[in-house]
């Protein structure tokens, strides 16, 4: 009393275990800026953004819980009190069966706590206008209204209608997903043309994705080529990407790519040094030339000292294999690969981004991405 806290003298006097655990610099620490009140029934949530986590005190709400090492959070009034788990929960309302993921199980309070921050950090939108709270989806379609009671925001779940968590993907989102963050014409013209067995009809838009706007920036398009080759292997595009500053789980840091002009077939391969080009290439010639019962003509690629090499050149040379180079800094007139590449990387980081894997599978994400591609 009569001083701020951050001020006071003997703020590090009282070093007690309540006292360390609750420590500003512990990372389980959740701060909770309310004061709870008995007044409110129980069964109400409290939409509250001074909390980081969703909150209850009913363990039967549950439908899963693990228990967690050992957190503090702490009160308005500076006590701390434990929480023993988190989970899953389940609420029954009048519209059915409701689940909330992340939520915390905190016994020693009075109050279900609905956390303002998590809500966004999901991707929904918290609006407070007309003595009302507003809560939308990624597509701003509302999904709750709560009224103010007594200058909070609460709701009951069997008062009315409440679908303030989506219950089920639909089936675009669904398939957004499995095709590596696939653009939405894309997909609607694969159920058109039936290029994929068992896709369904897509009824719902696709909502706003923030892996997809944070894997798929781009600048405006080079002008295409106006050749295409007539036949399989007659011209081979390929190019190196790397060094990648996190290595593969086998240790990889470069990709080389090679694409058939004629049906855009991919081939990746990964490699530890850019000198494993040469003989990385003459391994796809056998397998592709022998799959495909035709001999690769030419090849185009950059001016990278790992096509210019004598070993290279020998191959091609041997294979009497023509080797065509772009403009030295210009990788728009190897556009092909570069697009090619391009689209393997948007995958890597929807799919990495989307799911929170470390960048070490960086490798096995872009074989996905090449697999999904062909």
């Amino acid at each position: 009393m009569g001083h701020e806290a951050i001020i006071c003298r003997t703020k590090f006097q009282k070093q007690d275990g309540d006292a360390q655990v609750s420590s500003q610099d512990d990372e389980d620490q959740m701060f909770v800026a309310t004061c709870f009140s008995v007044q409110t029934s129980s069964d109400h949530w409290l939409i509250n953004s001074g909390c980081t986590n969703h909150m209850t005190f009913d363990k039967s709400l549950f439908r899963n819980l693990q228990t967690i090492e050992v957190a503090k959070v702490k009160i308005g009034n500076g006590d701390c009190i434990a929480a023993k788990g988190k989970g899953t929960i389940a609420i029954t309302t009048n519209s059915g069966t409701k689940t909330i993921s992340d939520v915390l199980y905190v016994p020693d309070i009075d109050q279900n706590l609905l956390s303002v921050g998590q809500l966004i950090e999901k991707g929904m939108k918290v609006v407070f206008e007309n003595q009302s709270c507003y809560i939308f989806d990624a597509v701003g379609q509302k999904k709750l209204q709560a009224k103010m009671r007594g200058k909070s925001f609460s709701f009951l779940p069997f008062e009315e209608e409440h679908t303030a968590f989506p219950t089920k993907l639909n089936d675009m989102e669904v398939w957004h997903k499995r095709l590596g963050h696939c653009h939405q014409q894309r997909m609607i013209n694969m159920k058109k043309h039936e290029a994929v067995r068992g896709v369904p009809s897509f009824t719902d838009l696709l909502p706003n994705y923030n892996a997809c706007q944070f894997g798929k920036q781009n600048r405006k398009p080079f002008p295409k080529s106006t050749w295409r080759s007539t036949q399989k292997l007659q011209l081979i595009h390929t190019d190196v990407t790397g060094p990648f500053s996190t290595l593969s789980i086998k240790g990889s840091r470069y990709y080389i790519l090679f694409i058939d002009d004629f049906t855009r077939i991919c081939w990746i391969f990964f490699m530890k040094y850019k000198s494993e080009v040469a003989g990385i290439f003459w391994r796809f010639k056998k397998n592709a030339e022998n799959k495909s019962r035709c001999k690769i003509q030419s090849i185009q690629s950059d001016n990278g000292i790992e096509y210019i090499s004598s070993e290279f050149n020998l191959y091609c040379e041997e294979a009497s294999i023509e080797h065509q180079f772009t403009a030295p800094y210009t990788p728009e007139q190897n556009g092909v690969s570069e697009r090619r590449n391009q689209y393997i990387i948007e995958m890597v980081r929807c799919m990495l981004h989307k799911k929170n894997l470390p960048k070490m599978f960086w490798a096995e994400a872009a074989n996905t991405a090449v697999f999904l591609q062909n």
